[in-house]
């Protein structure tokens, strides 16, 4: 079974690069992840699958290879044909640039992973720098580190990454970074809705407290039989029912008497008892 990373590698040897693009790829594919032996380079692709989509790539290029297990060989003329003439390169190539490079010396945890994270080694230190500064580009920010002889450019944020992949057309797995990010913001989301009902829960009970404490007041000091029958009858009616809010005062009084009143009708009455001194 391939790795989360080893997915993602394929998925970007898969995508269908422009062949200028593919170059860029390709080169950088080699210079970061091979061995040099006589007039050959042994490209180290990880595992076999990787290497039978690098093997289709050189292929699609009409340049020789061919692979052993999970190596992939070509001769140094044809890395020499990979060379790119410019290292200025138009956005599309910088994509392919970044790719290369991911593809030679990259790993990417699982979002679901506690220790998910996104990295990219790199030996020659100012190559390191190049490669930060081209992520950077892309509104990519990076650290790096010192890990025995390699450059490590670290990715931690769940955003960033995404952004990664897509960048390197790793779209279906940059999905399952977007996916876990909404599930975790929705989860939030919920966490402050119940919160928030809480509070209002809080607000609901502490105003029930203050009309009922108003409400024996009035009795206690004899106001309460000169007010009108129907503001009699809400107090006693919103005192058994207990904390309840406006709409919900307004659904069971009007059902219980077979009236119509307004929620404007039944502020209006729950105002007069508070206002009481």
């Amino acid at each position: 079974m391939l790795s989360f990373s080893q997915n993602i590698k394929l998925e970007i040897s898969r995508f269908a690069w422009k062949k200028e693009d593919l170059k860029v790829l390709l080169y950088f594919l080699v210079k970061e992840n091979s061995n040099k032996w006589n007039n050959e380079f042994k490209i180290d692709c990880h595992f076999k699958e990787l290497a039978v989509n690098i093997k289709k790539s050189f292929n699609f290029l009409n340049l020789e290879c061919h692979a052993e297990g999970k190596y992939v060989i070509i001769t140094q003329d044809v890395f020499k044909q990979l060379k790119p003439k410019t290292l200025k390169f138009k956005e599309e190539e910088l994509q392919a640039y970044v790719a290369g490079h991911f593809l030679a010396r990259g790993n990417c945890n699982s979002p679901q992973t506690k220790t998910y994270h996104l990295e990219l080694r790199v030996e020659d230190e100012s190559d390191s720098i190049d490669l930060m500064d081209a992520l950077y580009s892309f509104g990519i920010k990076t650290k790096i580190y010192k890990k025995n002889n390699w450059n490590v450019i670290y990715i931690k944020n769940k955003i960033l990454i995404s952004n990664f992949l897509a960048l390197v057309n790793a779209h279906h797995y940059m999905m399952e970074f977007e996916n876990e990010k909404i599930e975790k913001d929705f989860v939030n989301l919920s966490k402050r809705y119940d919160a928030f009902d809480e509070i209002n829960k809080e607000k609901i009970n502490k105003a029930h407290q203050e009309f009922v404490k108003k409400a024996k007041k009035m009795k206690e000091e004899n106001n309460f039989e000169g007010l009108s029958v129907n503001l009699k009858r809400f107090i006693d009616f919103k005192i058994k029912t207990g904390a309840s809010t406006i709409d919900e005062l307004k659904n069971l009084y009007n059902n219980q008497y077979k009236t119509d009143y307004s929620k404007s009708s039944i502020n209006n009455w729950i105002r007069k008892v508070n206002n009481y001194k």
